[in-house]
């Protein structure tokens, strides 16, 4: 029954599959500016802490820190991002040495080193990424060969370099702890997003038909075949005339329009989807033919009542209906013809009416 191609309505698509990309690297960069927030406010603490012990070269050094990401605020800020990154790796790789050199190998400022292996791993290809992570793991090994060869140059007591050794520490398992509940939100997220676009029609956000057949045989399961199931067949007439006279921006409205009355007139554990083009297809579980048909109604109703393109209101819309009770042991493909035979008695008869058979 339908007027036209099931895809040609879908003119959104493009944009929203690129959305999300360009929502994913706003959402990093925004992160790396709040990094170098709170990168600053720790060395504003690493200041006070080697004021207190007594450490005035890296009282310094933490107070070039905080500059230096204070300018990698601002060149993020600016979108300037390379320029950002590659200051953030200068601050931690020269920090890291320098805070080893300077109190020694056991204050483990050389942990912060570590953190740059997933950064690496995860945003370079893996033919750049192995030799990036070779080149730290020797500028790690040399730092650590020339501690041991010049000693610390400004020791301080036992207990200040355990103080030092155990925050810096303390810092490394918090970030890396981050990293990773960040990655595994990632990818959580990741996952919803593959399984909405498995399962979702991208324009009107109802079932498509693959997932309406997977949750038909769950509900029939759940029912085992003792509950009754109406089938509804909904299509939106003249829909052809819509998209010629209005233009296709005003058909999608429309569909998207129609999905949110069908979503309004079904319950929780009814199935909605778009079947194509300009038909929806409902299964409502726990109902018999009588109610199925008072359900009809009221979407026949709902949608003659109301304008449903915003950008067009002197449009009006009406949809036909075909509706049939499932049969126990037959096939649902067996239900889908028969609503679709009643349908197409309802184009026959007119439209902007219900039919069941």
């Amino acid at each position: 029954m339908s007027a036209s191609d099931p895809t040609a309505a879908v003119q959104p698509a493009p944009l929203t599959a690129e959305r999300p990309h360009l929502q994913a690297r706003a959402a990093m960069w925004l992160t790396l500016r709040r990094v170098t927030v709170l990168a600053a406010l720790t060395d504003a603490g690493y200041f006070l802490l080697f004021w207190a012990i007594g450490s005035p070269v890296l009282q310094w050094i933490n107070l070039v820190s905080i500059a230096l990401y204070g300018l990698a605020w601002r060149l993020s800020r600016d979108r300037l991002h390379p320029a950002s990154v590659w200051l953030m790796w200068i601050e931690v790789l020269g920090h890291a040495a320098l805070g080893s050199l300077v109190i020694g190998w056991a204050s483990g400022f050389h942990y912060f080193l570590m953190m740059f292996i997933p950064g690496i791993a995860a945003s370079t290809r893996p033919r750049r990424a192995v030799p990036a992570i070779v080149l730290l793991l020797t500028f790690y090994i040399g730092l650590e060969r020339l501690c041991s060869a010049v000693g610390p140059l400004q020791p301080v007591s036992p207990l200040s370099l355990d103080i030092v050794h155990a925050l810096n520490v303390s810092i490394v398992f918090a970030i890396f702890a981050a990293i990773t509940m960040a990655y595994v939100g990632l990818m959580r997220a990741a996952q919803r997003r593959l399984e909405d676009m498995a399962t979702r029609d991208p324009l009107t956000r109802l079932s498509n038909r693959r997932h309406f057949w997977a949750q038909a045989r769950q509900r029939a399961a759940q029912g085992s075949g003792l509950e009754p199931m109406v089938l509804l067949l909904v299509d939106v007439d003249h829909f052809k005339n819509i998209n010629d006279t209005y233009g296709h921006a005003v058909g999608d409205e429309v569909l998207v329009s129609v999905a949110e009355c069908l979503r309004a007139c079904c319950r929780d554990h009814d199935v909605v989807a778009r079947w194509g083009g300009e038909e929806f297809l409902l299964l409502l579980t726990r109902t018999d033919l009588a109610g199925g048909l008072v359900v009809a109604e009221r979407i026949r109703g709902s949608i003659a009542s109301q304008r449903l393109a915003a950008s067009q209101p002197e449009l009006s819309v009406t949809v036909s209906l075909g509706a049939t009770q499932a049969q126990e042991g037959e096939a649902l493909n067996a239900g889908i013809a028969r609503a679709d035979t009643a349908l197409y008695r309802s184009k026959e008869a007119g439209r902007d009416r219900v039919t069941a058979v």
